[in-house]
C-alpha cells in the first residue's frame, strides 16, 4: 500500500471568515430539520393506524384457487413463487430459468483513502497532517483516478468495458395467482448461478481474453490473474432469484393483486421470504416503521445541532486565538447546540402528536423543558470553570 503525507496551515483570518459564510448554511439545515420531524411524526402516525386497519381485516386464504368472494379484499397467503420465463444476457449468452437474473461486474483499481489530524496552534491558525493511502480493490464503478492528490502511478482505466445489469421476469405465478410487479421486486433472495463450460467458453469469446472461473466469480485475466490481478482486470459473477416459498398481504385485484390505500393515507403492500403468518408480518412491518421513525428523529436532531453548531463556530474560533480557552469553549458551544437542538427536536415531535396523543405530547413537552433547564445549570457550571481557568492563568 503506497502513502502520501501533506502538511497545510490555515490561518486565523481565513477559518474566520470561512464559519462566517457557514452561518447561512447552518441556519438552513436547522430550519429544514423541523418539516422534516413534523412530517417524520405524521408518517408514523398514518404507518401505524395503517397496519392496524390492516391486521383488523386482513382474509388468509388459500393460493391454490382465486376466490371471487375476496375480490377487493386484503388477503394474506403463503405458496411458490415460480415462473416459467427463460431470462437471458444477450451479451455474454447466459439464459437461465428464474425470477430474475443479474450480471455482476468489477474492475480491478486504485482506491484512494485519506486521514486528517488538525492541531490549533496559537493565535488562531490551525495545522492539518493529512495522510493518502493508495490501494488496490474490486470496484464495481469506475474510481476517476484523476482527482487523486497523488495520480502518478495510480492510473486507472477511464471507463469500465462492461457494466452490471438486472432482468426480472414479467409473469410469476403464487398458485392461481400471478403476482404484481410491486410485489415481483421484494423477492431479493439471491443466489449464486454456477456456470458450465459452454457459458464460460462464450463469456471468453465476447471478451476476447481467457477467464478463469474461482469461486462465485469469473476473472477476465486481461493483464493478471486471479491470484495476481493487475489494474484493469475484470470479474464477473451471476446470480438468480429462483422459485421460492413466499407470504404476501396485499389487495386482491382479480387473479392479482394491487397496493392497498387504507382510510390513513397510507398503504399495505408486503411480501416475506418463506411462511408467514400474518401476525409475524405486521409484526415486522411495525419494526421497520419503528426503526425508520427512530432514524429519522436522529438524522432531525443532528439536523439542528450540526446546524446550530456552524451559528456558533465563528466564536469558538475567535476564542482559538488561545489553543486552550478554544477547545474549552469548542466543548461548551457543542452542549448548548445539543441542549438546543434537543429541546427543539422534542417540541417538534409534541406537537405533531398532541392531536394524536396528548399525552405523549405533554409528556414530551416536559421532557424537552427538563433537558432545557439541566443544560443550563451546566452552560453556567461550565462558564464559571472557564471563567476560573482564565482568571489563574
Amino acid at each position: 500500500m503506497a502513502q502520501f503525507t501533506e502538511v497545510t496551515r490555515t490561518s486565523w483570518g481565513s477559518r474566520l471568515g470561512k464559519s462566517i459564510r457557514g452561518i447561512g448554511f447552518g441556519l438552513i439545515i436547522f430550519v429544514l430539520a423541523f418539516p422534516l420531524l413534523f412530517w417524520n411524526e405524521s408518517r408514523a402516525v398514518k404507518v401505524a393506524r395503517t397496519l392496524d386497519e390492516g391486521q383488523g381485516i386482513v382474509e388468509p386464504t388459500l393460493a391454490t384457487t382465486v376466490e371471487p368472494s375476496l375480490e377487493g379484499k386484503l388477503v394474506h397467503m403463503t405458496g411458490l413463487a415460480n415462473t416459467q420465463e427463460v431470462l437471458q444476457d444477450g451479451l455474454f449468452g447466459i439464459s437461465t430459468q428464474a425470477i430474475k437474473l443479474s450480471r455482476q461486474v468489477e474492475m480491478y483499481q486504485w482506491k484512494e483513502t485519506s486521514n486528517s489530524q488538525t492541531k490549533n496552534k496559537t493565535g488562531g491558525s490551525q495545522e492539518t497532517t493529512t495522510t493518502y493511502d493508495y490501494e488496490r480493490v474490486w470496484s464495481a464503478g469506475p474510481i476517476a483516478s484523476g482527482s487523486f492528490k497523488v495520480a502518478e502511478g495510480h492510473q486507472n482505466p477511464t471507463s469500465m468495458p462492461y457494466s452490471g445489469e438486472d432482468w426480472t421476469a414479467q409473469n410469476v405465478s403464487l398458485g392461481a395467482y400471478t403476482l404484481s410487479e410491486s410485489l415481483t421486486g421484494k423477492i431479493n433472495n439471491w443466489q449464486p448461478l454456477s456456470l458450465s463450460e459452454t457459458e464460460l467458453n462464450s463469456i471468453a469469446q465476447q471478451a476476447n481474453v481467457t477467464v478463469e472461473p474461482s469461486t462465485d466469480w469469473v476473472y477476465l485475466n486481461y493483464f493478471g490473474s486471479s491470484a495476481a490481478p493487475a489494474i484493469g482486470d475484470l470479474r464477473i459473477r451471476y446470480e438468480i432469484v429462483p422459485e421460492t416459498t413466499i407470504s404476501i398481504v396485499s389487495q386482491q385485484e382479480g387473479n392479482s393483486f394491487k397496493v392497498y390505500q387504507s382510510k390513513y393515507g397510507s398503504s399495505i403492500n408486503m411480501l416475506s421470504i418463506g411462511e408467514k403468518t400474518p401476525t409475524e408480518m405486521f409484526e415486522a412491518a411495525e419494526k421497520a416503521n419503528t426503526a425508520m421513525t427512530w432514524g429519522l428523529r436522529v438524522l432531525g436532531f443532528l439536523m439542528m445541532a450540526g446546524g446550530l453548531a456552524a451559528v456558533l463556530a465563528p466564536l469558538v474560533i475567535l476564542a482559538d486565538v488561545l489553543p486552550f480557552l478554544g477547545s474549552m469553549l469548542r466543548a461548551g458551544s457543542r452542549l448548548i447546540a445539543g441542549v438546543l437542538a434537543f429541546f427543539f427536536a422534542f417540541i417538534t415531535i409534541a406537537i405533531a402528536w398532541l392531536a394524536v396523543r396528548p399525552m405523549l405530547g405533554f409528556s414530551l413537552i416536559a421532557l424537552a423543558a427538563i433537558v432545557l433547564v439541566a443544560g443550563i445549570v451546566l452552560s453556567r457550571q461550565r462558564s464559571k470553570r472557564v471563567a476560573t481557568s482564565t482568571a489563574v492563568a
